[in-house]
């Protein structure tokens, strides 16, 4: 999970989504909060992204660095993979997802796609990985990522 401060009285949360009576991760949550009040603490929007027969995550999750949030446009570009049963109706995903986040709520924008699916069910056997990274140069938008 990584908290981070986003506007006014904002925090931004990513993390698992989990059933709150087994515990059991049912998915991987965006949350905005607002912190106006500490003793009085509410979430804003949660943005929930399924497992749908699959793992979703975020290297974000243990990995600072991998997240980015762009307070002049209030883009959040986040690394996210989505593995998937052979069962799914969802393609796998390996990429990098970006949301429109201000002090009202998340919007999803669009995604990057690193590989193609089909490229990921059959997997990458190489040693050599590349942590997930984001940056802007001159308004241009360059993402890094390696399996």
């Amino acid at each position: 999970s990584y908290l981070h401060p986003v506007g006014n009285d904002r925090l931004l949360a990513i993390g698992k989504e989990a059933d709150e009576k087994t515990g059991r991760v049912t998915g991987f949550q965006i949350t905005l909060f607002d912190v106006s009040n500490l003793k009085n603490t509410r979430v804003l929007q949660r943005y929930t992204l399924d497992n749908d027969k699959g793992w979703m995550s975020s290297s974000a999750e243990n990995d600072h660095l991998a997240f980015r949030y762009l307070p002049q446009s209030k883009l959040l570009i986040l690394p996210v993979r989505r593995t998937t049963y052979w069962s799914s109706k969802k393609d796998p995903f390996d990429g990098f997802k970006i949301y429109y986040v201000d002090d009202d709520g998340i919007e999803k924008r669009f995604g990057i796609e690193m590989t193609s699916p089909s490229k990921i069910r059959k997997g990458c056997w190489y040693r050599a990985s590349l942590p997930a990274r984001s940056m802007v140069f001159k308004g241009n938008l360059t993402v890094v990522k390696g399996h």
